[in-house]
């Protein structure tokens, strides 16, 4: 869905990276062949390349740095890995999983992007309202985000593009939906975001700098009456001020 609302907003050229390199869903099979189809797109490919590894990350973002009349414009930094677990049974390896999609990627892209990558104009980070409130089990992952916004926070004090949105529940597509039952109770003080609806204010953030916190929390007194249609609360704020 980002890749093609990146169309929406100009993008021609889209690389998008995954270390299986799988699509998935059937979704996710008919979303990429109608970008192949788009015929604003000149360019869209999957990279298997790793950008948690430090060498592999290098090479993806010089290989498309480097092209002088369409450099690169934007990182959309979008991995995330969930080991959920309470803290007494916290291991090292679980939490380095966590990291190493999230934090040790954001880490080696930031590096590499400040060297390679002068032309950049986005470097957008998608952190979790888990890294503001915390949540039962996810320690590591509220760590793992809480990190990539640090890295932001550091790229804005050099003067240099980058956003990170803490993004809530969002509906439709992505691991909420395909893992409802396994999530229902760790978002049940969130209301779902629409996906589109989100989209379509994440041209708007994008421009910011910072940590811009995005998400809906339910009205406890509507949800625990049992009205349906629950109303939620959208909330936008720049958490670094």
């Amino acid at each position: 869905e980002l890749a093609h609302w990146l169309v929406q907003c100009g993008a021609t050229r889209i690389v998008l990276t995954s270390r299986t390199g799988k699509l998935v869903t059937g979704w996710q099979q008919m979303r990429f062949a109608s970008l192949q189809n788009n015929a604003l797109l000149q360019e869209v490919v999957i990279s298997t390349l790793d950008v948690g590894d430090s060498s592999q990350c290098e090479q993806l973002i010089t290989t498309y740095a480097a092209d002088n009349n369409q450099p690169l414009r934007g990182v959309w930094h979008a991995a995330m890995v969930l080991e959920d677990v309470t803290f007494a049974k916290q291991t090292d390896a679980r939490w380095a999983n966590v990291h190493y999609a999230k934090s040790v990627a954001c880490a080696h892209l930031d590096r590499v992007c400040r060297r390679f990558a002068p032309a950049l104009e986005v470097f957008c980070a998608f952190s979790s309202v888990v890294s503001l409130q915390g949540n039962i089990g996810q320690a590591a992952y509220a760590h793992a985000n809480a990190a990539c916004e640090r890295i932001i926070q550091q790229r804005n004090a050099d003067h240099l593009c980058g956003v990170a949105v803490q993004w809530g529940a969002i509906d439709n597509v992505g691991f909420v939906s395909q893992n409802a039952s396994q999530v229902e109770t760790s978002i049940a003080q969130y209301a779902l975001q629409n996906i589109d609806d989100s989209l379509d204010c994440l041209h708007q953030w994008a421009q910011y700098t910072g940590v811009v916190s995005a998400y809906c929390e339910l009205d406890q007194e509507l949800s625990t009456s049992g009205t349906e249609g629950t109303v939620g609360v959208s909330v936008v704020e720049d958490v670094q001020a």
